[in-house]
């Protein structure tokens, strides 16, 4: 991993559209997502929080380099969508986690559903509307 997130990094820095940084962020965070679940799942659970954090982080971040932006509706709303695919994850995740790693879980989880909220408000102030999210129920 020491390497892969290395060239993460260098390919972000590299990368100077915010659009094209957005969307090359939101395609490690999904990369992270399914590695980190797979780790969970094959009882490296360390590991795979690690990699599952990360994924969050390069979630947030593709979210972050946008929010000034007037012309990301498209990849915002792709964010969205990927947020609602992390929190379905996530919550699996948070099933199988010990007792004793529940809070951390519940903090990687809680990033998820700030990215979600942050872009459904986006989303709503560019005119366009958010995916509904199965999570929550009014």
């Amino acid at each position: 991993w020491p390497m892969k997130a290395l060239d993460d990094r260098v390919a972000v820095l590299m990368t100077r559209n915010p659009i094209d940084k957005a969307t090359l962020l939101l395609g490690f965070a999904d990369e992270r997502l399914v590695a980190g679940f797979d780790m969970v799942e094959n009882d490296e659970f360390e590991e795979g929080l690690h990699a599952l954090e990360r994924s969050e982080e390069y979630l947030s971040e593709s979210l972050e380099v946008l929010t000034t932006r007037e012309d990301a509706v498209s990849v915002v709303l792709k964010i969205n969508s990927s947020s609602l695919k992390h929190r379905e994850l996530m919550e699996k995740v948070l099933i199988l986690s010990p007792d004793d790693a529940r809070v951390y879980v519940n903090a990687i989880l809680d990033k998820t559903k700030l990215v979600y909220k942050e872009s459904r408000v986006y989303l709503e102030s560019h005119n366009s509307q958010a995916l509904p999210n199965p999570f929550e129920t009014n």
